[in-house]
C-alpha cells in the first residue's frame, strides 16, 4: 500500500490499519507519507521525548523505517510543513495479537495522556 495521507487524520488512519492488520494479515508493506513531526514520533526510540502511544502500537507489529525527508518547498502549492516517507514492514513474528493490541492501546492512552509537556 502506498499513500500520501491527509495529515490531519494520518494517526487515526494508521491506528485503524494497525487494528485491521491484527485481525487479518492483509498488509505486505506500507509506504506512507506523514508530516515530518508525526513521522519522528512514529520512529522515535524509547529514550526520546517523542516516544509515545503511536510508537508503541506501530513497533508492536511493524519494522518502521524512514525512507526520505521531503522539504515543503518541493511541493506546489507550498504547504506549511515538511514531510517524511515511512516504510512499514510487518514483523515476521508480531509482538502482539489483536486482543493484546487493544489492551496496549488503552494502557498507552492512559500512560501518555498524562505526561508533562516541556
Amino acid at each position: 500500500m502506498i499513500g500520501n495521507l491527509p495529515y490531519n487524520i494520518s494517526i487515526q488512519l494508521l491506528i485503524k490499519w494497525i487494528h485491521q492488520y491484527c485481525k487479518k494479515k492483509w498488509i505486505k508493506t506500507m509506504i506512507l507519507m506523514f508530516q515530518k513531526e508525526v513521522a519522528e514520533r512514529i520512529i522515535s526510540n524509547e529514550n526520546s521525548k517523542k516516544y509515545g502511544r503511536i510508537t508503541l502500537l506501530a513497533s508492536a507489529l511493524f519494522k518502521v523505517s524512514s525512507l526520505i525527508d521531503i522539504n515543503k518547498n518541493d511541493f506546489f502549492p507550498i504547504p506549511k510543513v515538511d514531510s517524511t516517507l515511512l516504510k512499514f514492514e510487518p514483523l515476521e513474528t508480531p509482538h502482539l495479537n489483536a486482543n493484546q493490541i487493544n489492551k496496549l492501546e488503552f494502557l498507552s492512552n492512559q500512560l501518555f495522556s498524562s505526561r508533562r509537556k516541556n
